[in-house]
């Protein structure tokens, strides 16, 4: 849920409306929308799309991503990529595991600066603010703060697998 709540405040990327859901069969959580999507997922489209791969792998970084699988890409009828599992999110040690690789060591991204820096102001004292602290703990908020600071120094680059960790299996 705080993913998706984070992803409405940055504009990207696509994911499916998640709501908590309070009384489920065994115990609070989540549901979210289904995306009915063809067969097609990112290792499969990996050279196209540069633009959304970005914001994803972006995202990923922010959000402390341990599980990008290839397969967490979606593709529904109109084409439009939708991105899921985000369980494995909001870690404080860092653990980003994931199949997006293609940017290491690239810059951020002018054009998404503004969205970084407006999430950034919503986490600190915004109405994202309130909401996240409904749902992660005041560390996770923190080191999430720190990671959007941190992704607009202008020394920062998107990082670099450190291991065969880094890369999660299956890959899909």
């Amino acid at each position: 849920v705080a993913a998706y709540e984070l992803s409405k405040v940055l504009g990207w990327p696509r994911i499916p409306p998640t709501v908590v859901r309070r009384k489920a069969p065994h115990g609070v959580g989540a549901v979210q929308q289904f995306i009915e999507a063809d067969h097609r997922h990112f290792l499969d489209e990996q050279s196209k799309r540069r633009g959304t791969w970005e914001q994803v792998a972006l995202f990923d970084v922010i959000v402390n991503n341990a599980d990008r699988k290839s397969g967490h890409c979606l593709f529904d009828s109109k084409d439009d990529v939708w991105v899921i599992d985000h369980g494995l999110t909001f870690h404080v040690d860092q653990k980003l595991r994931t199949v997006i690789w293609d940017f290491s060591g690239e810059a951020l991204p002018p054009a998404l600066c503004g969205d970084v820096e407006r999430a950034l102001a919503e986490v600190e004292k915004g109405r994202l603010a309130e909401t996240l602290d409904r749902l992660l703990n005041p560390a996770e908020v923190r080191l999430l703060k720190r990671r959007l600071r941190g992704v607009l120094d202008p020394a920062w680059r998107f990082p670099e697998p450190t291991s065969a960790w880094s890369i999660p299996w299956p890959p899909v």
